[in-house]
């Protein structure tokens, strides 16, 4: 328990360092949530706020709490160097003579008949058979869309989804202002309704959105994603859809 408590006090500024600058991340997060649900209008965006706010808040006083633990347990300095230990003297021990052993002379013994050497018989090796080439493992569709500047790789057409999951695709174009991801089912009444913000930072082949299924698990079903990215003249200049099955 003492060095335990030892390696934890030399640890001391990291781990307080640590949770502060998780602690001021947390804090920027529920800022960050806190105005979003102050701008959401519709429904879905209200209740995706308030479990992002909540859940930074939650996120907070657990780094608080854990903080203030180790405060208690370790108190507010930090231990100093201790007293060296003092090093032992070693007093070298004489190692006792050896008797140098005394061989008998070798007797010289007449040389041995040797045979006759057989030439081998060469062997044919095996001729090496052709090893099978790899089968190229096949690539998942993704949502295949006319225009290159708006694509949906994942979730596939089709996928069920039953937790987050990061929607992977291109989001571009020459005059790009910025993209937003939109869903229709069942929960919208069947109209587009906008996730979240929108996203001003042009996606090729990455990460476009976590998407959380867990609002619309009141209505589960058929739903319809997608991407639409607006240019500089705020027209909808490429988009992308791609069906999807949510089941809680």
């Amino acid at each position: 328990m003492e060095t335990l408590r030892e390696l934890l006090q030399s640890l001391a500024p990291v781990l307080y360092g640590g949770i502060g600058l998780l602690w001021l991340i947390t804090l920027g997060q529920v800022w960050r949530a806190y105005r979003r649900l102050a701008r959401a209008f519709f429904r879905v965006e209200r209740e995706m706020a308030q479990m992002a706010l909540w859940g930074g808040l939650a996120r907070a006083g657990l780094l608080l709490i854990v903080g203030l633990g180790l405060w208690l347990l370790l108190g507010p300095g930090f231990p100093g160097p201790g007293p060296a230990a003092p090093s032992p003297t070693f007093t070298p021990t004489p190692s006792p003579t050896r008797p140098v052993p005394v061989f008998p002379s070798p007797t010289v013994l007449p040389p041995l008949p040797t045979a006759p050497l057989r030439t081998p018989t060469p062997v044919p090796s095996p001729s090496p058979s052709p090893s099978p080439s790899p089968t190229p493992s096949p690539t998942v569709p993704g949502a295949r869309c006319p225009d290159p500047n708006a694509q949906i790789e994942i979730p596939i057409p089709g996928q069920v989804i039953s937790q987050a999951v990061t929607m992977i695709g291109t989001a571009t174009h020459p005059a790009f202002q910025f993209y937003k991801v939109e869903i229709r089912g069942p929960y919208t009444g069947d109209q587009w309704v906008t996730l979240g913000d929108v996203v001003r930072q042009p996606v090729l082949r990455g990460s476009l959105w976590l998407f959380d299924p867990r609002p619309f698990f009141s209505q589960p079903g058929a739903y319809r994603l997608r991407v639409v990215v607006v240019d500089q003249a705020a027209r909808e200049a490429a988009q992308c859809e791609v069906p999807i099955e949510i089941q809680p």
